[in-house]
């Protein structure tokens, strides 16, 4: 009996000194390093009955190696829709992303954990990312009459503003569905944080964390979303003062009423899984998500994995 009782104790102390064992995401990436992905993106709108599904490949090389980070190429391979209805608006919005980013080289600087810190070559992609925004909008307000809400041009400088390089880098470090989400950060079981999407969403995030022997190791993240109602107020006003400005006092002083409809509240959750090889590349992930934002209902999957690399 009191060996059956050590034994348990022993077991009980190393699940938890291995839950409670941290890890450091971080690149041990070699010059001339590549890794090719392919990955496939899925996104409906149930209440509008409008999906997108894409599917593609992306090759990530690492050009230089410095004791204060790495120069990473970014190169969309291809990117095509294989399904989804066409003629709506979110089909139409993935044609045009994939018609901007195929052929196109983004040249990341990161700092020495891998966290990308500047793209190289900003400037100029500005050009081309801006006939692609001339192209959507021109598609939005096709055959629209003179009575639309909002006001081309200011819809036009709205969208350009939240691709200044400075947010760029910022949605990209902040999106749970891109391969550098999670460089720099130090995680063990049970690590939360409060985090904001790229489309301004509050979360609770939980992580799980699963070292192996071989060095490589899984994470997996679950998020709630974490919203009051006076952070949906502020969120609703931001983006009427983006995009619509002459309406914001409209708004502000109608907001009462928009209280008492019930509408301002998101209910979210997402759940990511990231498997990193113990050089630091990741070898595959996935994210899977639900957002209701004012009874609107929306949900997608996104999956990469490495389809073919020159890494040991």
């Amino acid at each position: 009996m009191k060996k059956t009782i050590i034994l348990l104790a022993t077991v009980l102390i190393s699940t938890v000194a291995l839950a409670q064992k941290s890890v450091k995401v971080a690149a041990h990436f070699n010059k001339g390093d590549y890794v090719i992905y392919e990955f496939e993106t899925k996104a409906k709108n149930t209440d509008l009955g409008m999906d997108m599904f894409q599917k593609g490949e992306v090759k990530y090389e690492v050009t230089d190696v410095r004791k204060d980070g790495y120069t990473i190429i970014c190169n969309t391979l291809k990117c095509d829709n294989v399904g989804g209805e066409q003629d709506n608006p979110l089909n139409d919005m993935g044609d045009l992303i994939a018609k901007s980013l195929v052929g196109k080289k983004i040249i990341y600087k990161t700092d020495s954990d891998g966290k990308i810190i500047k793209i190289d070559n900003f400037e100029e992609l500005t050009k081309e990312i801006g006939n692609t925004v001339d192209e959507f909008i021109n598609k939005i307000f096709e055959g629209s009459d003179e009575n639309m809400p909002i006001d081309k041009n200011e819809f036009k400088k709205s969208i350009l503003n939240d691709l200044s390089e400075e947010k760029l880098i910022e949605s990209i470090n902040s999106s749970s569905a891109n391969h550098f989400k999670l460089y720099g950060k130090t995680l063990a079981t049970g690590t939360m944080e409060d985090e904001v999407s790229s489309n301004d969403i509050k979360y609770k995030t939980t992580y799980v964390v699963t070292p192996l022997s071989d060095g490589s190791y899984s994470i997996k993240s679950s998020s709630v979303g974490n919203m009051s109602e006076d952070d949906m107020v502020n969120m609703v006003i931001a983006q009427v003062e983006k995009m619509m400005p002459d309406q914001v006092n409209m708004i502000k002083e109608n907001i009462g009423m928009l209280k008492e409809t019930g509408l301002l509240k998101v209910e979210s959750n997402q759940q990511c899984t990231y498997e990193f090889l113990k050089n630091g590349w990741l070898k595959s992930g996935e994210k899977e998500f639900k957002i209701n934002i004012m009874s609107n209902n929306s949900e997608g999957n996104v999956k990469w994995k490495i389809k073919e690399s020159n890494i040991k």
